[in-house]
């Protein structure tokens, strides 16, 4: 039951980071480098305008690749839980890999989708940054699974020994 929550609700979430992604993806580059400048203003506590962006190239550039690795991170974290969750991808391998080529698949989608919107284009940089938080995410959701399984034996092993001295 609890299983069939957490997969559900992974779902959701994975979908939802993908509409995101879509989203962001969608807009015209003059939207895009808007949003960017809002996010760095209010980071820095400063206005950013469109003369700023030569001064600030390095902290939007940053910004913008962060954002490829947050959103992809998130990506490969709910992927793989929701197919680690899913029976017949219970294999922690199998889930691996097929998080791994969901990310690449909705990497490159997503930079060719970028390809018929006005003023931006594909990079395989950014294609790159998100296999680098596809990466990132899958790793944080396997580290969690395994410390919960350390845990889990831990606590069965505690409750052997300590049922075998009270007998």
């Amino acid at each position: 039951r609890v299983k069939v929550i957490v997969r559900n609700s992974c779902l959701i979430a994975l979908l939802l980071v993908m509409a995101i992604i879509f989203i962001m993806s969608n807009q015209s580059a003059k939207d895009s480098y808007k949003v960017t400048g809002t996010v760095v203003s209010v980071i820095s506590k400063e206005p950013i305008s469109q003369s700023d962006w030569d001064a600030r190239s390095v902290v939007v550039t940053v910004m913008r690749k962060l954002a490829h690795i947050t959103l992809f991170s998130l990506l490969g974290f709910f992927a793989s839980n929701y197919f680690i969750c899913t029976e017949k991808y219970a294999s922690i391998k199998k889930a691996f890999v097929i998080t791994f080529v969901l990310c690449i698949l909705y990497a490159i989608s997503d930079e060719f989708h970028q390809m018929f919107i006005p003023g931006r284009g594909a990079s395989p940089m950014d294609i790159l940054w998100d296999l680098i938080g596809s990466i990132i995410g899958i790793l944080v959701s396997f580290l969690i699974i395994w410390a919960a399984k350390k845990c889990k034996d831990r606590y069965a092993q505690k409750r052997k020994c300590g049922s075998i001295g009270e007998a």
